[in-house]
């Protein structure tokens, strides 16, 4: 088993894919995303607890992922554009859900959360199936729903006076 990216890694090869993908260089960019979703996959496992340098590489690998659907996307494999997306949002839904990891943490992945969950709905809609979008929404509201309060983000019932 190979050891996960570090950050530093991880950063520089984004900028790598960044700057290919603004380039236009997409199959270089969709090389260098997989580096890193590759390379971090591990530190995405929703079942471990984050720690606040494990949360960083998190959001590296969000942002990977968006930066690699969105490069085969422009490549015509819409499939593995879908996958990628839906993958990142497998691992980021698990590790937001992960009660383990402190609020803290769990917070900004949740901001990634949104990203890669805008990334779907924009891939959705450019290839007209808002239907999938309605599928993926209903199937994980629930889930979704819990984090408000699970986060502190909402006040519990508020008191009667």
């Amino acid at each position: 088993m190979s050891t996960p990216m570090s950050y530093h890694e991880s950063q520089v090869c984004l900028g790598q894919a960044e700057a290919a993908l603004s380039h236009g260089q997409y199959q270089q960019a969709t090389g260098q995303y997989a580096a890193v979703v590759t390379g971090l996959s591990l530190m995405a496992s929703p079942g471990r607890p984050l720690t606040p340098p494990a949360a960083l590489l998190v959001r590296h690998y969000a942002a990977a992922s968006r930066g690699q659907s969105a490069a085969l996307a422009r490549l015509g494999e819409a499939e593995a554009a879908e996958n990628t997306l839906l993958t990142a949002l497998t691992r980021l839904r698990g590790c937001v859900s992960n009660l383990g990891t402190p609020a803290a943490e769990r917070a900004p992945l949740l901001t990634e959360y949104k990203l890669c969950f805008y990334a779907l709905a924009d891939f959705y809609f450019a290839g007209q199936q808002a239907g999938k979008l309605s599928v993926y929404v209903r199937r994980h509201a629930p889930e979704i729903q819990h984090w408000a309060q699970d986060l502190h983000l909402v006040r519990a019932t508020p008191a009667i006076n």
